[in-house]
């Protein structure tokens, strides 16, 4: 292992947290040099060359044309979320303890760079892979892909391909993955001097009625809906991927000596991976709307944020072939979001798949053990190799 645990400190060390635009132009250049070094024909996709964007979001892309029937792509995201407080070590710096090694990114999505370039190193390099590969490392995927896969995939670089594993994902097989809806639930009240309450009339008050009811009502609804895909959590309170809606951040106010006039939360919906997410962005629409005239409060909803979720089809050679690799018959799928979405609406089947036990992702003291990179790493190259 020692091979993917330099490449792993390496990465560690860059503090690559999404939307740091000189970290993600380091991690490219550090990941175009270790990959020509393995081998790989490299390529940089960034929407800034392309006028598209003022910031850089350098992708790596790295092929391995070995002269195969079939081209699969590998992808993972090099960017992570910001460490947060409660970390024992420096959350960039790769520590080992024991058999763990602990950093931001160890489990998501670094770890799986490091162990998929470790596989591939041996399974393109020495000739004995099945396919071309073509390993996509983006760079935003922790705020969306917007322009990581997403633009990758606009830019052409999925044609041709047929199959795509996600290197990000649960220490199982995942076929399909959740759809989400973020955005914002504004309350309006009327502003007012705190001295003259009666004045006004106190949008968080208002917000702590609507939001409440909306939560308790529309989480019901919402759980209710269930996927044929199951959910390999025990602690789940369901078996399958169900529907779920929360209320995650509150803004209010301008000052303690005064009545506020606007409340906004924001919300986080998650879909089945089957459901379309303009339906249920209109379902919300509806019952807030509802629930509103219903208290006689004031609101209005905005979405930033909507995505889709897929399912693979198990009968597919590759994705039936990646299953029968890892032994698991039943079909999983994700709570979270991957990029395997974006693959999927090209008509691109795919796979998620990683050392993640799926509770240590955005943690603090997150760490990957010894025996997860060796243990995905095997089953990563025993895949490649048509084992």
């Amino acid at each position: 292992m020692d091979y993917e645990i330099g490449i792993l400190g390496k990465l560690v060390s860059r503090p690559t947290v999404s939307g740091d635009e000189a970290a993600a132009r380091g991690m490219a250049a550090l990941l175009e040099k270790e990959l020509k070094a393995i081998g790989a024909k490299v390529s940089i996709v960034d929407p800034k060359r392309d006028g598209a964007t003022k910031a850089s979001w350098p992708n790596v892309i790295a092929d391995f044309d070995l002269g195969k029937k079939d081209n699969i792509v590998i992808n993972c995201h090099y960017d992570v979320v910001p460490p947060g407080d409660g970390w024992l070590t420096d959350p960039f710096r790769l520590v080992a303890k024991k058999n763990r090694f602990y950093g931001r990114g160890t489990i998501d999505d670094k770890g799986p760079v490091a162990i998929t370039m470790g596989a591939v190193r041996e399974a393109a390099g020495g000739g004995s892979s099945k396919y071309n590969i073509r390993l996509m490392l983006t760079c935003d995927e922790e705020i969306g892909s917007r322009y990581g896969v997403e633009y990758v995939l606009r830019k052409g670089l999925g044609k041709g391909v047929d199959f795509a594993l996600i290197m990000d994902g649960h220490n199982h097989p995942v076929v399909g993955c959740s759809g989400g809806v973020d955005g914002k639930i504004r309350v309006y009240g009327r502003q007012s001097h705190a001295g003259a309450e009666w004045k006004g009339k106190n949008a968080i008050s208002e917000s702590f009625a609507l939001l409440g009811e909306l939560e308790r009502g529309f989480k019901k609804i919402r759980a209710r809906r269930r996927s044929v895909l199951e959910l390999s959590e025990k602690d789940a309170p369901y078996k399958n991927v169900f529907g779920r809606f929360n209320i995650t951040m509150i803004r209010s106010g301008e000052k303690a000596n005064v009545i506020p006039g606007l409340c906004e939360a924001s919300f986080d919906m998650r879909l089945l991976p089957e459901e379309n997410a303009d339906d249920a962005v209109r379902e919300l629409r509806a019952y807030l709307s509802g629930l509103s005239k219903k208290l006689g409060i004031r609101s209005s909803m905005e979405v930033d944020l909507k995505m889709n979720g897929y399912i693979s089809d198990s009968k597919n050679r590759f994705v039936k072939r990646f299953m029968d690799v890892c032994g698991e018959r039943r079909r999983f799928g994700t709570w979270g979001v991957v990029d395997g979405r974006l693959f999927a609406e090209r008509g691109v089947p795919s796979v998620a798949y990683g050392p993640s036990d799926g509770y240590r992702d955005h943690t603090a003291n997150e760490y990957i053990e010894r025996e997860e990179i060796e243990s995905t790493k095997k089953m990563l190259l025993k895949f490649l190799e048509g084992g």
